[in-house]
Parts: structure tokens; sequence; C-alpha cells
């Protein structure tokens, strides 16, 4: 998997957009959920719908046992 620090810190130095969702963000599950269908659907490279899915599937764990809530 990418280091999300690294993909974050690149995007700042070169002035590009960047959005991020956090595992207790309650909403995050369906936001990785529609992304991972729009690449896998896409024709995106096997690797990179493989790595969505992970992504979705370690949201979906970190929900499971945690308290995830509507964000601030």
């Amino acid at each position: 998997m990418k280091n999300p620090c690294k993909i974050v810190k690149d995007c700042i130095e070169n002035e590009e957009p960047v959005f991020v969702l956090r595992g207790k963000d309650i909403f995050a599950i369906k936001a990785i959920q529609a992304y991972y269908e729009s690449v896998k659907n896409g024709g995106a490279a096997a690797d990179f719908v493989n790595e969505i899915n992970e992504i979705c599937k370690d949201f979906e764990a970190f929900a499971n046992e945690s308290n995830v809530k509507i964000p601030d």
C-alpha cells in the first residue's frame, strides 16, 4: 500500500488538492465503496483496484472495532 503521509506531503508541496478520509468518520466507508466501484468499472489497473478494496476492508474492520461517528 502506498504511504498516505508521503502522498499528502507530495500534494502539499506541489499545491495539488488532497482529500483525507479518517477511519472514525462514519461516512468514509460509503465514500470508499463508491470510489472502489468507480475504479473497478472504469478500467483502472487491477493492482490499484485491489489496493482500494483492501483500504475499504481496513476501514470496515476499524469501524467494527471502534467508535465511528459523524465528523466534527
